[in-house]
């Protein structure tokens, strides 16, 4: 993180500099994973539309499913 936060603070606005943020941990987490994961950047995420639980995501971790490798 030290390394990417002189970086970051130096970005003109806030979408790169969350990006140069993120992108060290979510590049960690990947790399430890011990199951195929992918990312997903300003997503819609609709959990249950009936509901309005219906929102933006900035970050979303998923395990990729077997179907997805086809």
């Amino acid at each position: 993180m030290q390394t990417y936060r002189p970086i970051a603070l130096a970005q003109g606005n806030e979408k790169a500099r969350s990006e140069w943020i993120i992108n060290p941990i979510l590049t960690a987490v990947r790399r430890l994973s011990t199951v195929s994961l992918t990312v997903f950047l300003g997503r819609e995420f609709a959990v249950d539309p009936a509901q309005d639980l219906v929102s933006y995501v900035d970050f979303l971790i998923a395990r990729l499913s077997l179907s997805s490798h086809q």
